[in-house]
């Protein structure tokens, strides 16, 4: 949904991005400060990442179990501001 692979860097970034996006729980920030110890490398990257978790809309309280029947495209958009297809309300 996010566009992150599932290497260890892509999924670190994933984590900055939601801890960018507003998500405060002990996993995301442990995984964000192990990413920083153990792959100090990708910092920059790192960065990036929680800049556009802050630009996106927050995803942070969303109940994902209610959205699995809709388009990843439509919900890839609705986070990150393109058109929406389906005309069913989201929420």
């Amino acid at each position: 949904l996010l566009g992150y692979g599932t290497e260890a860097e892509e999924e670190a970034r994933m984590q900055f991005f939601l801890l960018g996006n507003g998500k405060r729980s002990f996993g995301v920030v442990l995984a964000v400060l192990g990413a920083v110890v153990l792959l100090p490398e990708f910092v920059r990257t790192y960065y990036t990442a929680w800049l556009r978790g802050r630009a996106g809309r927050c995803i942070a309280d969303w109940q994902f179990e209610f959205l699995l029947q809709e388009s990843v495209a439509d919900l890839r958009n609705l986070i990150f501001g393109g058109p929406i297809a389906s005309a069913r309300p989201f929420f």
